[in-house]
């Protein structure tokens, strides 16, 4: 009995170690702080840069996926929170950039909606982007296609978009 009692306790910690996939406060922020000094790197080879940009919009994507990012519960400290939400508009404002088609489609759009919907996922990150995005582009509301799709699934208004401090 006691044989099995211990093999059960060691079966359900194997299993709830195995179940793990999300990373640390400790870790996240390792990500992050990579993510704003890799912004720095490579200026004067754009294709690096371009393969930077890809390799931790990679990464934001899988901490999204895997689960979520909600910066304010995951650090206590304000500057590792400003690191955090910096590196993560900061990417999305280069993807955004150089290939939007990473964000606007469909299953990135609603990656986001699942995560939106579970609290996971502050929109805030997305509204800087996407006034870059529509500043740069020189769209004009009122907005169309996968854009103004993607902004009412996440419930970002075109009043919430910055416009003049670009």
């Amino acid at each position: 009995m006691k044989i099995a009692l211990i093999v059960l306790i060691l079966l359900l910690f194997s299993f709830k170690s195995s179940c793990q996939d999300t990373l640390s406060s400790q870790e996240m922020l390792q990500v992050f702080k990579q993510i704003n000094k890799s912004d720095a790197s490579k200026l004067r080879h754009p294709e690096k840069r371009e393969e930077i940009f890809l390799t931790n919009f990679k990464e934001i994507k899988e901490l999204i996926e895997y689960q979520g990012l909600v910066i304010d519960s995951n650090f206590s400290k304000k500057r590792h929170i400003k690191l955090a939400e910096s590196a993560i508009r900061m990417t999305f404002t280069h993807i955004l950039q150089s290939n939007p088609s990473l964000i606007l489609n469909e299953k990135f759009i609603e990656l986001i909606r699942e995560k939106l919907q579970t609290k996971k996922f502050c929109k805030d990150y997305l509204i800087f982007p996407l006034s870059v995005y529509v500043y740069e582009n020189e769209i004009k509301s009122p907005f169309e296609g996968v854009l103004k799709d993607a902004m009412r699934i996440w419930g970002i208004n075109e009043s919430e978009l910055i416009h003049k401090d670009l």
